[in-house]
């Protein structure tokens, strides 16, 4: 239901516009070239102007789920237009033992470039149920009305009469 992405300074332009959050499944495990692939994508957000608020976590929530199978690996494409004139906005990322990351500026193909630098990011969703929903009848009344008394009086049938207490 979205996707955050760790932010340790945001750089000179925190408002991006036309930003679009594509996911998709794959099987592949790492970018084999630098060409883009083209798997069946949702678009889970956008386009939309996205501002990143402050550093730290940027929490993006999505306008369209995507439904994981639970078993693929997931693609991310994120898009937007504009940039930082004078820097640019810096992500924590982790590094990878492959080509884990395929980028683009400048609405070029001739600059695609792979990275082992793979961004740190933490995705939220929700577990869909495992077996098929059943109906269950429900009967609401009416509670029986309470009555507050210093006097004794029989808790349950058969039991005796117990002292009243203050409370």
């Amino acid at each position: 239901t979205s996707i955050a992405f760790n932010v340790s300074s945001l750089g000179d332009a925190a408002t991006n516009a036309n930003y679009i959050v594509n996911v998709g499944s794959i099987t592949l495990t790492t970018f084999p070239n630098t060409t883009f692939l083209t798997p069946t994508f949702t678009t889970c957000y956008g386009p939309s102007t996205y501002t990143h608020t402050s550093t730290g976590w940027q929490t993006i929530n999505f306008t369209t789920p995507y439904n994981w199978d639970g078993v693929s690996n997931l693609i991310i494409e994120i898009s937007h237009d504009g940039a930082n004139l004078y820097s640019s906005a810096n992500t924590y990322y982790t590094v990878t033992n492959g080509n884990t990351v395929l980028y683009s500026y400048n609405n070029s193909t001739s600059n695609n470039t792979l990275s082992t630098n793979r961004f740190n990011v933490l995705l939220s969703g929700q577990i869909a149920c495992s077996s098929p929903r059943i109906a269950v009848p429900v009967t609401v009344t009416t509670p029986p009305s309470l009555t507050l008394s210093s006097s004794s009086a029989t808790i349950c049938n058969g039991q005796s009469t117990s002292t009243a207490k203050t409370i």
